[in-house]
């Protein structure tokens, strides 16, 4: 089943969206919105069924003009 859209979501936003309709997807997201502090981020596939498919949930630290992810205790 093809991917109808790809969506990279920020804190529970949507910041960026890919319609490929292919069986497989790939893209690049560079956050210029980044700002000081943690976010969290993860995304979602949706099958031109109506499927879906979800990444889970990646905390990312900005610090230092670049975006890390956090070390986990």
């Amino acid at each position: 089943m093809p991917i109808g859209r790809t969506v990279l979501i920020r804190n529970n936003k949507v910041v960026h969206t890919v319609a490929p309709d292919t069986k497989e997807a790939d893209f690049e997201h560079r956050d210029d919105a980044a700002e000081r502090g943690g976010s969290y981020h993860c995304a979602r596939a949706e099958q031109s069924d109506g499927s879906l498919a979800w990444v889970s949930p990646i905390r990312v630290t900005y610090r230092s003009g670049r975006c890390e992810p956090l070390a986990q205790p």
